[in-house]
């Protein structure tokens, strides 16, 4: 199967964060963009029910029920809606941190340990960290169809030591680091106070923190922002380009099964070196020139699917041939 295509011009979805403190105008910014299906994990989005582009909502904050709204997408709405937005990233991210630590706590009951010194484990952080991917594959699919996906997150203050004191230096969204990566547009909301004719007014800004589109550059402020800014881009893309099709998602069910399968060539090739050694002392030897012929010290260093299956082969013809003999 051909991998790669020729390149030209593509329609995708744009793929947008925001993030910034509550109130501070990202639902109101996702609400610009066109024909929405959208994941409500605060009900926030309830006060906005009946908004025209607001088309289908999941109320959610579990990570696999917003894997299975994605493929609901893909089955049965994609002529029906022209966004996804998840509103917040945030509380997916913590709810995975949640059910990881449920986990912990059991498996650490179980073994007899105290419940209240549970945290998450560097095995528990890998595990949501694979989730979170998985779930941005999925996503990545669907923009290559054609829909604009558009992820909202809580903010946070970034602070360093300065003498004695910590000091806030900035914001980050609250979302695994790796989310930003994954989006071709990232804004930081915020909120200034206006007077006008002596009355106190919110004004809705945002910065640019990343614009793939290069509608706007790095740190630009941008008033009122809204989909309508980055509109002509992509009607331009759209009029000149078809969708691409990708498979992120499967690309990841493929990597785990070939790392399976890669998994048991190698115990298969460290059993039959086992064989070997099982005839005798005198057949040892055999096992360290197998190691020298494909260039190794020790059986812990056979770790690719390549190096499993010629010291199978070398192992096998070895194992073979002794039992030819002793039949003689």
């Amino acid at each position: 199967m051909a991998l790669f295509r020729k390149a030209g011009e593509s329609f995708i979805g744009g793929k947008f964060m925001v993030y910034g403190q509550t109130g501070s105008g990202k639902s109101k910014f996702t609400l610009t963009f066109p024909k929405i299906g959208a994941i409500d994990t605060e009900a926030g989005l309830s006060n906005y029910e009946g908004h025209p582009n607001l088309i289908f909502v999941a109320n959610t904050s579990s990570y696999k029920e917003v894997e299975e709204a994605v493929d609901e997408i893909e089955e049965s709405l994609m002529k029906e809606i022209e966004t996804f937005v998840v509103d917040s990233e945030t509380k997916i991210y913590d709810n995975m941190q949640i059910v990881c630590l449920d986990v912990e706590e059991k498996r650490a009951k179980s073994k007899g340990g105290e419940i209240d010194d549970t945290n998450l484990s560097v095995r528990s952080w890998g595990r949501i960290k694979n989730l979170t991917k998985r779930l941005q594959s999925a996503k990545i699919d669907l923009s290559s169809k054609g829909i604009f996906i558009v992820s909202t997150a809580q903010s946070s203050d970034v602070t360093k030591q300065v003498g004695g004191e910590r000091v806030v230096v900035g914001e980050k969204a609250e979302s695994h680091k790796s989310l930003p990566f994954d989006y071709d547009v990232v804004l930081r909301f915020f909120v200034e106070e206006k007077i006008e004719k002596g009355k106190k007014t919110a004004h809705y800004t945002a910065e640019v923190l990343k614009d793939r589109t290069s509608t706007f550059n790095k740190f630009d402020i941008i008033d009122n922002p809204s989909f309508e800014m980055w509109k002509p881009y992509y009607d331009a893309k759209k009029k000149n380009g078809a969708c691409i099709q990708t498979s992120y998602k499967q690309a990841v069910v493929k990597d785990e099964d070939a790392i399976v399968e890669e998994d048991k060539t190698i115990d298969e090739s460290k059993s039959k070196l086992k064989e070997i050694i099982a005839l005798g002392d005198e057949h040892k030897k055999q096992v360290v020139a197998i190691y020298r012929e494909v260039g190794i010290k020790n059986a812990g260093e056979i770790t690719t699917n390549k190096l499993a299956l010629r010291v199978m082969e070398l192992a096998k013809a070895y194992l073979e041939e002794n039992q030819i003999a002793s039949e003689e």
